[in-house]
């Protein structure tokens, strides 16, 4: 909130973001510039949409109504939230070298919300299902730093600033946790 704050009423800039930024365009290099451009890709609106129906497809195959549900409403609400939060901020991406097309403001990432809300969730199903509690956390742990490194590559192609990606992080993991704590809460319901 403090730094939607600070980028919506006093429209700032943050050294970190410009400092960030600028070591950012110093260390790229065209192999570097290939990897996280697919590595984005993967958190990319098409890729993220495409997952996320397939995901719900395969819940209700199995009948798992409710996580389809869940599923289908956190992952528009990411999207939507993302969108209204763009309009309202109208922020300016930083000035890129790699060649990507940006046509929406940088605050909050987009790619960094969806795919933090959709790769986590995806970890928690699949880990609600392991009985082994280490392996169980660790596919947790891969879903979230997988979605942690599609942050890193918008950072590291310039693409955003660094408050972007942490307000990214926030909306995607605020909407996150809403929904597993939802699922949690109607399992002991239906299990008491």
């Amino acid at each position: 909130m403090e730094i939607s704050e600070e980028i919506w009423i006093e429209n700032e800039r943050f050294p970190f973001d410009i400092e960030l930024s600028r070591w950012m365009a110093q260390i790229q290099t065209p192999i570097s510039q290939q990897f996280l451009g697919l590595l984005t890709k993967l958190g990319g609106m098409e890729w993220m949409g495409g997952l996320g129906v397939l995901c719900i497809a395969i819940l209700i195959m199995k009948k798992q109504l409710t996580e389809s549900i869940v599923l289908a409403v956190g992952f528009a609400v990411t999207m939507t939230s993302v969108l209204v939060i763009k309009f309202l901020s109208d922020r300016v991406r930083p000035v890129s070298v790699f060649s990507l097309e940006q046509s929406t403001s940088a605050f909050p990432s987009g790619h960094m919300a969806v795919s933090l809300f959709l790769y986590g969730f995806i970890a928690y199903l699949i880990s609600r299902k392991i009985k082994d509690t280490r392996f169980s956390l660790g596919v947790i742990i891969i879903g979230i730093v997988f979605a942690v490194m599609i942050g890193i590559s918008r950072l590291y192609l310039n693409v955003h600033w660094l408050s972007d990606v942490l307000g990214g992080f926030a909306l995607g993991a605020s909407y996150l946790c809403l929904c597993i704590g939802f699922l949690e809460l109607t399992s002991k319901y239906k299990n008491q």
